[in-house]
């Protein structure tokens, strides 16, 4: 065997091995090729196996696209940035959209990765703006999980609404996993499903989020459910 042929051999050893790391998970296969037909495809931009978690960067740059899609509008930061880590654009939209905060000390840290627990805070907060004064949060809801006593004090309230509005799921256990990373092709099926929960909302065919869409919520006494009230102005 020749040296061309050594290096071509190389060549496609690399691409086949590299074509089946950024294969989905045979559970996600579905969900993320309709991730991507409804435009949520940032993710390919990351240069990361579907299995890999996400930095909080990484997870703006996904809400925010997500968004744009369901308002039908580029999002553009107002202001520079708060933050002394950071300039890009993304993060200072979430923030301005009061969907994330910064780690303290005028600090961001982009590249520190997100646990499950601080997801939920962020996708309940993206998929209902203003969530803590417009929802009022059970968190029997959370109870549910098999590792509840594993999460944090300050995200029942956020895994309780991300688990009922069904964005968020278990695992074949029946836990939450709250200190685990967010992968990504968990985070692609999460904002197709922020998408999809509006469905129909707007009298569409594509069933996304409309400018005046607005969301609110409230508790059944009865039942401990939290009620989504999808409406238009």
């Amino acid at each position: 065997m020749n040296k061309k042929t050594l290096v071509l051999t190389a060549i496609l050893l690399s691409q086949t091995v590299s074509a089946l790391a950024y294969t989905p998970s045979t559970w996600a296969k579905e969900e993320i090729a309709s991730a991507k037909k409804a435009g949520i495809t940032v993710f390919e931009d990351f240069n990361k196996d579907y299995t890999q978690a996400l930095n909080r960067e990484e997870i703006c740059a996904l809400i925010v696209q997500t968004l744009e899609i369901g308002l039908k509008k580029k999002l553009e930061p107002k202001n520079d940035s708060p933050f002394t880590d950071t300039e890009n654009e993304d993060i200072v939209c979430a923030y301005e959209l009061g969907i994330i905060d910064g780690t303290g000390e005028g600090e961001f840290m982009p590249q520190k990765q997100l646990s499950r627990q601080e997801a939920s805070k962020i996708f309940s907060i993206a998929s209902a703006k203003h969530a803590e004064s417009a929802v009022k949060y059970n968190e029997n809801a959370a109870v549910k999980f098999k590792d509840f006593s594993s999460v944090a004090p300050w995200a029942v309230k956020y895994v309780s609404a991300v688990s009922e509005n069904g964005l968020f799921k278990g695992d074949e256990n029946g836990n939450f996993n709250p200190l685990s990373g967010v992968t990504v092709e968990q985070a692609a099926v999460i904002c197709l499903r922020m998408i999809s929960s509006a469905k129909d909302a707007d009298g569409g065919e594509n069933g996304y989020i409309k400018s005046d869409f607005k969301i609110s919520a409230k508790t059944d006494a009865g039942t401990a459910k939290i009620i989504w009230d999808c409406k238009t102005d």
